[in-house]
């Protein structure tokens, strides 16, 4: 299997897309922003309201929304936490090491949020997702520190093994270094699976330099004013901590300044170099591969198969996925078709079609980045041995996957489903974005009331403004507006107001959108006609 990383800068973007094979499996973006809050951040958060309906508190933390923090995601290191949090911020524990904080037993695994955190609060807590439409981010009241090779938990105990490192040799090997490491008190360890192959030296020099980062963070907290005590991993910096994984045969960029931080990284830390292809910074990589036309035909409603399709819609609880047996989009011939179909029975063609989508669908699950609950409607099949091989194929394709997945059994109607978590935005929604009509609604109002509201937008104008006003709207609005002549409601409007009111259509206005200008040109009102 053949990983190929083409990363593509621009000016306020970077854009990086991951193919398999050939294949495109993995697509992300990111706006260039300083000081963003990213997953995976440690910040000093306020307790601004208990919720106790959720059992959860909202945390400010500096952005527009509040974080929310559930009473399960506090944690069992919280009470430790929260024993420092209190001698750290009356500037009592700013002198004390942490690797002398005094450790205190845990919370319950059920009680109420309201029993330990109070309004005006502060604690440590970390980003552990994005936000999403109208909720802000998911937060952990016990912080991790992820680094290249290993999870070091503040509080935490002992050290324990990534459990998706199954070769036995490796984990003995890594239990023996472990053994000979002297980690300091206060501190526990997961060996993370990108330990496999990498030498005692490295793994102990990745521990020191991310305990070393995390109490430099707290001497400097005095010295900030953000409240940012370790930012997140940006896409650029997240990439090279698969690149240090060697988890990429070749790497294509345009960034000339990144390639020079990998070739570093590729003295100190690489077993397996990968192949680095750098192009001038004003070629754009994804044009040059084609990646923008392929990803066009990837994240459409309707995605074709060699036979068939598969239909991916987007709810605001679920994704729902349907197969349908209807032709593909690369088969145009009847003579492809006959070929396909010869020979073989209904329930044959039926699981090659479920097999295909099976395929297909595992790929976009991961290229999508569809968090939550995923229900896939199946052709529905009658033998159990047909639905164990399409299960079992959708389950492999899904073990590529950096994000954890439950794939549940059949239903009787042949329908399945998967829980895959939630931690950054899906595609979807960084590729696109509200339409300027409709203001993402998908509803626009009736003439009448857009009529009406207008109308009312003109009366409050006229109240302070004493000359004619030319009005600007849409063909469609326009049409009505005019329509009788002498009867029309402009003329109407003119009667009553006793003002010159003169209408023209705008092509560049949303269908229910206007624009009132004075007789120099001046824009005196622009708005959209929609609630």
């Amino acid at each position: 299997m053949e990983k190929v990383l083409l990363f593509n800068r621009k000016e306020v973007e970077i854009e990086a897309v991951v193919l398999i094979n050939g294949e495109i499996t993995e697509k992300y973006s990111e706006r260039i922003e300083k000081d963003a809050y990213y997953v995976g951040g440690v910040y000093i958060g306020v307790v601004k309201k208990i919720y106790s309906e959720s059992n959860a508190v909202f945390v400010d933390i500096g952005r527009e929304k509040n974080g929310f923090l559930n009473y399960q995601d506090l944690g069992f290191q919280f009470s430790c936490f929260r024993e420092y949090s209190k001698a750290f911020f009356n500037k009592k524990g700013g002198s004390v090491a942490f690797q002398y904080a005094k450790k205190v037993s845990p919370i319950p695994k059920r009680g109420l949020v309201s029993d330990f955190l109070k309004p005006n609060d502060m604690l440590f807590v970390q980003i552990k997702k994005d936000e999403e439409r109208c909720k802000g981010n998911t937060l952990s009241a016990s912080p991790v520190l992820a680094s290249s090779f290993v999870i070091v938990i503040p509080f935490g105990e002992g050290v324990r093994i990534s459990s998706r490192i199954r070769n036995n040799k490796d984990r003995e090997r890594l239990t023996l270094f472990v053994r000979s490491f002297q980690i300091p008190k206060n501190y526990g360890l997961i060996i993370r699976t990108a330990a496999q192959g990498q030498s005692k030296e490295i793994i102990w020099e990745d521990i020191k330099k991310t305990i070393n980062k995390w109490e430099k963070a707290l001497f400097d907290i005095n010295k900030k004013e953000s409240k940012c005590v370790i930012p997140g991993m940006n896409l650029q910096q997240s990439l090279e901590d698969r690149i240090v994984a060697n988890e990429f045969q070749q790497i294509i960029n345009n960034d000339s300044q990144w390639n020079n931080k990998l070739v570093e990284l590729k003295k100190n830390k690489y077993s397996n170099s990968p192949i680095i292809t750098v192009y001038n910074k004003d070629i754009n990589i994804f044009s040059k591969f084609d990646i923008y036309r392929r990803l066009e035909q990837l994240l459409g409603t309707f995605v074709a198969l060699k036979f068939g399709h598969i239909v991916i819609e987007k709810t605001y609880a679920r994704w729902n996925i349907d197969i349908n047996s209807g032709s593909g989009q690369i088969y145009y011939s009847r003579r492809n078709k006959l070929s396909f179909l010869s020979g073989k029975k209904s329930e044959e063609i039926i699981l090659e079609i479920n097999l295909l989508a099976a395929k297909e669908i595992s790929r976009q699950i991961i290229l999508r980045n569809m968090g939550g609950y995923i229900w896939i409607d199946f052709i529905t099949m009658s033998d159990i041995n047909h639905l164990y091989q399409v299960r079992n194929l959708l389950i492999s394709g899904l073990a590529i996957d950096r994000f954890n997945s439950v794939v549940h059994d059949f239903d009787r109607g042949g329908g399945i489903g998967v829980i895959r978590e939630r931690v950054k935005k899906n595609l979807q929604l960084t590729t696109t974005t509200h339409c300027p009509t409709c203001c993402g609604t998908g509803k626009l109002e009736k003439l009448l009331i857009g009529r009406e509201w207008l109308k009312n937008n003109i009366s409050s104008l006229l109240l302070h403004y004493d000359g004619s006003i030319f009005l600007f709207v849409h063909e469609y609005f326009f049409d009505h507006l005019t329509k009788g002549w002498l009867f029309s409601y402009i003329w109407s409007w003119r009667w009553h107001y006793k003002r010159s009111i003169y209408v023209h259509k705008d092509f560049s206005l949303p269908m229910h959108g206007f624009r009132i200008e004075d007789n120099k040109g001046g824009v005196l009102r622009e708005n959209y006609m929609v609630k």
